[in-house]
């Protein structure tokens, strides 16, 4: 089930006092639903919320429902992550500088040695040091990488609302707490007709949601602006995060870079004194 999927579902029962219960039956057949399957991701959350929908006995809720979940899919679009060159830039550069390296390694060193020995002449400290460890910076822009790139699915997946839970698992550590209780928050709202949240009602947004279902105020109009308020914070968040991490791993590359440039000109400056 997706966003529009849901929509449909949502104008169904709104029109539920003119279609009979037959022809909703026939309405929201997989034949129906299929028209609006394509374009657009399927949504755990959707899925769980036309459920909602589709099982709740009363029809005034399930009229209430609909009114307020139907905005819906016009305020949940896919949200611009479109990192793909960024990351390619860097990883070419990352790439290149691993084989540089490892040639560096493997070819240039033992012959630096080996002109420097006829000389009694002995590697800088500095560059034996790096001959010991150059793969200890490589494995840890490797894991700093993996982690940027596994941040931006979650967090893709989180502002699509694809998953009612993005964010369990062994890389959930990965996404700052702010960015979970911004998203837990979002949840809430969505699970405000659920009766358990609501008699657990805490959260100052699910407390403004029951006062204006209180004192009669469009709850439909509240739903869908406080979800459209919540998740645009919640983009921003996530957007911000993957560009720090970003400029973090860019600035540990160019050091790295740096450093590894430092070294190699060494031994050329040594035996050019010697020369």
């Amino acid at each position: 089930m997706n966003w529009d999927q849901l929509g449909y579902l949502c104008r169904i029962y709104s029109s539920a006092n003119e279609i009979s219960d037959s022809e909703q039956n026939q309405l929201r057949s997989a034949t129906h639903l299929n028209i609006y399957k394509q374009g657009q991701p399927q949504s755990q959350l959707a899925t769980k919320l036309a459920k909602q929908l589709v099982d709740n006995p009363n029809p005034s809720q399930q009229k209430q429902l609909s009114t307020c979940y139907a905005k819906l899919p016009s305020i949940i679009t896919s949200p611009s992550f479109d990192y793909k060159n960024k990351l390619g830039y860097l990883a070419v550069l990352f790439g290149i500088f691993i084989v540089i390296s490892a040639i560096y390694q493997v070819f240039v060193i033992p012959a630096f040695i080996e002109i420097l020995g006829t000389h009694n002449i002995n590697l800088p400290h500095s560059l034996n040091q790096y001959a010991q460890y150059w793969y200890v910076a490589i494995v840890l822009l490797a894991m700093l990488f993996t982690i940027v790139c596994i941040t931006i699915l979650k967090l893709r997946d989180a502002c699509n609302l694809a998953s009612t839970e993005p964010f369990t698992g062994m890389f959930g550590v990965i996404i700052p707490k702010q960015i979970k209780q911004q998203y837990a928050i979002l949840m809430a709202i969505f699970g405000f007709f659920e009766q358990d949240s609501k008699n657990k009602a805490t959260l100052p947004e699910i407390m403004h949601l029951q006062s204006c279902q209180l004192h009669g105020l469009a709850l439909g109009d509240e739903f869908a602006y406080l979800v459209e308020q919540k998740l645009r914070l919640l983009n921003d968040a996530a957007k911000k995060q993957i560009n720090k991490l970003i400029y973090l791993f860019s600035a540990i590359l160019v050091l790295v870079i740096y450093l590894f440039l430092q070294q190699a000109y060494k031994p050329i400056f040594i035996i050019g004194e010697i020369v």
